[in-house]
């Protein structure tokens, strides 16, 4: 399992464009907050309307951003795309039961990989379903599971340090 190494790709100056389901996504809110320390970054939240990022988060932001629903188009610009699935399986205030979302509008295949930037990756928090096609995983901008590692390493740190492990 290969690591990502933020260092190797840096975060300043970068157009990151976070798509799926921002209403409910813990690590988008999270990233996005983080982010917000970035310099020069500009955050695309890319969802049906009923998924959008709420405007509690947007509020706390002082850079650059843009909602939109247009996956396709945001796709060639961005130097990170953070995909989350969209969760369409839990009710929610203001989704209707009989609203019907085309989830592979939101999704990462072979039909529309070659829009994306040579240099750009791809993340995911994980689980997934169909927004991103599994034969993705061996194209080199998607790092979701060197991601997968990293976060693993980081629990373990974290884990050590509330037992007061020192090694």
């Amino acid at each position: 399992m290969q690591r990502v190494s933020i260092w190797k790709y840096g975060l300043e100056n970068k157009k990151i464009a976070f798509i799926g389901d921002l209403l409910r996504g813990r690590t988008v809110k999270s990233l996005t907050l983080l982010l917000n320390k970035v310099k020069g970054t500009k955050l695309y939240f890319v969802a049906p309307k009923t998924f959008q990022i709420k405007s509690d988060i947007l509020e706390q932001l002082n850079i650059d951003y843009e909602l939109t629903d247009d996956f396709e188009k945001v796709l060639p610009e961005m130097d990170v795309v953070y995909m989350t699935r969209l969760q369409d399986e839990y009710k929610h205030e203001g989704i209707s039961e009989n609203e019907v979302i085309d989830t592979n509008k939101y999704s990462i295949n072979s039909n529309n990989i070659n829009k994306i930037k040579n240099n750009a990756i791809i993340l995911h928090p994980l689980p997934r379903r169909n927004e991103i096609a599994v034969e993705i995983d061996k194209n080199k901008r998607a790092k979701y599971w060197g991601q997968c590692g990293n976060g693993m390493w980081v629990r373990v740190a974290l884990i050590m340090e509330m037992f007061g492990v020192n090694i």
